[in-house]
């Protein structure tokens, strides 16, 4: 790849505590839902920097690029959201 990637083991290692603490935050908390971005972006194996030329993140610090939200994130996010009855659907 011309783009840099990393491990998805190096990932999950890096933020396993802080998603540990989440999880658990979520599990004791009917109004707190944490969203895996990183299970939309990231493969079995690696969590790429870009996607079909499409940069993730904005930012050295992990915040996404609105065309990756818009390409990658939004459909998967709006499912999210309705099926836990957190977005009103109008028809």
């Amino acid at each position: 790849s011309r783009y840099s990637e990393i491990d998805r083991k190096v990932h999950e290692t890096e933020t396993g505590l802080s998603l540990r603490y989440l999880s658990k935050i979520e599990e004791s908390n009917p109004y707190f839902h944490l969203y895996r971005v990183d299970n939309v972006l990231c493969s079995e194996l690696l969590c790429p920097s870009h996607i079909s030329n499409v940069r993730l993140y904005r930012d050295n610090l992990g915040h996404l690029s609105i065309h990756a939200v818009n390409r990658f994130i939004a459909q998967d996010l709006r499912s999210f959201l309705t099926i836990r009855n957190l977005l009103v659907t109008h028809h």
